[in-house]
């Protein structure tokens, strides 16, 4: 009945009015395969929680399988602890996942963007190489090279360009930005927040003077750091203070997580086991006879303390059903 009540209001035909908010429906198992089947898919069901550790299940009782842990095992389950609408919009896949990273001068900043994007299976979007690529298209066809600076808009227009060409393929990656070519962090977000939406992370890099001045030294080929370098290597700290204080203002009150600052002094492989911490998931592995029903208590207890759920026959089966390379192969 409520699937028949439901129809002609989801398919009116009115321009715009393509999605919808169901509140109290479905409740079952049952009501959702029947929507899903005669009406649409949901995408979706925001589990709202409080800000403890602990989720109270339905019934207290993880064995029990229901709308809940069944949408927990197709990972449409979105606990959400207060209403965010930036975190709303992600869990409809409404938002772009992007992430920046910021750092004194020699600081490492552009290695860190790349293994970050690595851990992330992100794409790294470094602005003075996108405006290299600018030059090529905006350059004089009778003229050698570009002259002058590339304009902020054009080099704005390639990475959006990029972007959309990744949603309209259904490629779905976190970008991570390796700084930025605006003159300021405000002029950056404006900006960034109205084409990609929050971003997920800011993450601070720095080192000290001296692993800077080594850094210096090998960018240029020098075996010493002149006096005009040094005082720009000096000059580098207070500069990074001021820019980090204004992305902190930035970011203040949105749902972003801000690291604190990442030093790259030591060694490279010392900063990639620190950026594993930052980024690596904490998992918890269940062993059990083959015989035993464990898949709805398991479901049932990541959403009991805030976990995903992973299960390698449900893996196989959205694969399968997707139609992805992998799926088809199977």
């Amino acid at each position: 009945m409520y699937v028949s009540l439901l129809q002609p209001i989801i398919y009116s035909g009115v321009e715009g009015r393509d999605k919808f908010l169901l509140v109290s429906f479905p409740e079952t198992t049952e009501q959702v395969n029947a929507f899903e089947e005669q009406c649409s898919t949901l995408n979706a069901i925001i589990f709202a929680t409080d800000k403890g550790n602990v989720v109270d299940i339905r019934n207290n009782e993880t064995s029990l399988f229901n709308i809940d842990s069944m949408f927990q095992k197709q990972f449409r389950l979105k606990p959400m602890d207060t209403w965010d609408f930036e975190q709303f919009q992600e869990h409809l896949g409404n938002n772009i996942n992007w992430g920046i990273i910021t750092a004194r001068a020699f600081a490492g900043r552009s290695e860190v963007a790349k293994e970050m994007a690595k851990l992330t299976s992100g794409k790294c979007i470094n602005m003075e190489a996108v405006a290299e690529e600018c030059k090529k298209r905006l350059k004089d066809p009778e003229a050698e090279e570009f002259e002058g600076d590339v304009p902020i808009e054009e080099i704005q227009k390639d990475i959006c360009a990029m972007v959309k060409a990744d949603q309209a393929s259904g490629s779905k990656c976190c970008y991570v930005f390796d700084g930025f070519a605006h003159k300021s962090a405000k002029d950056f977000m404006a900006w960034a927040n109205a084409s990609f939406g929050c971003p997920s992370y800011w993450l601070p890099v720095t080192c000290d003077n001296a692993a800077a001045g080594e850094r210096w030294k090998k960018q240029n080929e020098a075996d010493e750091v002149g006096e005009e370098a040094q005082e720009e290597i000096n000059g580098g700290e207070a500069a990074f203070a001021t820019e980090s204080e204004a992305m902190a203002k930035e970011l203040e009150g949105t749902s972003t997580k801000s690291h604190a600052a990442l030093s790259t002094g030591t060694s490279m492989e010392t900063t990639i086991t620190a950026l594993k911490a930052l980024t690596c998931a904490k998992i918890v592995i269940v062993n059990h006879d083959p015989r035993l029903p464990v898949d709805v208590s398991c479901a049932n207890l990541a959403i009991k303390y805030n976990m995903l759920y992973l299960s390698v026959h449900q893996l196989i089966r959205e694969h399968i059903t997707k139609h992805t390379s992998f799926g088809v192969r199977l």
